[in-house]
């Protein structure tokens, strides 16, 4: 999952808004991603949201930046 989003990133993205989702172990994949690549890094100005279900996200799962788990299911 990491080399493609790194390989989306270098060649399809294009400065565009990014959202995550996921569900189950795909889940437990995009929380590290999302700390790795957003979680306080310049990249997490393009990051709308995560969507990501079936599995616990901790409130506290990212420090370095403001986000926040959602009170909703909107983003």
């Amino acid at each position: 999952m990491r080399n493609a989003f790194i390989y989306y990133l270098e060649h399809e993205n294009k400065g565009r808004p990014i959202v995550i989702a996921s569900h189950s172990q795909g889940t437990t994949h995009s929380t590290r991603l999302i700390k790795e690549f957003f979680d306080g890094k310049p990249l997490a100005k393009q990051f709308v949201c995560g969507y990501l279900i079936g599995m616990p996200v901790k409130k506290n799962q990212y420090e370095k930046s403001r986000i926040k788990p959602s009170k909703n299911a909107r983003c």
